[in-house]
């Protein structure tokens, strides 16, 4: 049980300290969503969430709802373009062995065709904003925490997005 329990701490740490460094002021990431007009919203969950009932298309159909009502337009896959962006949301979730928890990482990340400077002529994807954190909830309520934590990680997008676009 001992050492479930430090697993369980150094997983989480190693998720703290592997995420990537943002923008302490988030100035660059909200410039980056300055007359972006639509999104396609991408959801990858593990298998084991998706067998405990958290479907990506659960958690897409959420955050689609929320981005619609929050005046943002949604877009499908065939409808994207290089000037729309991608919320690609992932959801690592691992049950730990007999405790009655996951243990779950978050990472919202908005990509978009960016071009290098050294290279005017390169068109790649690039993540411009980001957000992620971790998190263990117990398996009773495992799909609706996921789902709340989820929800809370998007309306800071839509926070920024709305800072950079006033009028939409």
């Amino acid at each position: 049980m001992k050492f479930r329990l430090i697993s369980l701490v150094a997983f989480l740490f190693i998720v703290a300290v592997s995420t990537p460094a943002q923008d302490p002021a988030g100035k660059l990431e909200k410039a980056s969503l300055v007359g972006l007009s639509r999104v396609y919203v991408v959801v990858t969950t593990t298998p084991q969430a998706e067998q405990d009932g958290l479907t990506s298309e659960y958690i897409k159909t959420e955050v689609e709802a929320q981005l619609r009502t929050a005046g943002i337009k949604v877009i499908q896959k065939a409808d994207w373009g290089v000037d729309d962006g991608i919320l690609s949301i992932t959801i690592s979730a691992l049950p730990i062995e007999k405790l009655p928890l996951y243990a779950c990482s978050f990472t919202l990340d908005l990509k978009q065709t960016v071009i290098p400077l050294r290279d005017r002529n390169t068109r790649m994807m690039g993540a411009t904003w980001q957000a992620g954190g971790i998190a263990a909830f117990g398996r009773p309520q495992f799909k609706e925490a996921v789902k709340r934590n989820t929800v809370t990680f998007v309306e800071s997008f839509i926070s920024d997005y709305k800072a950079a676009n006033p009028g939409k």
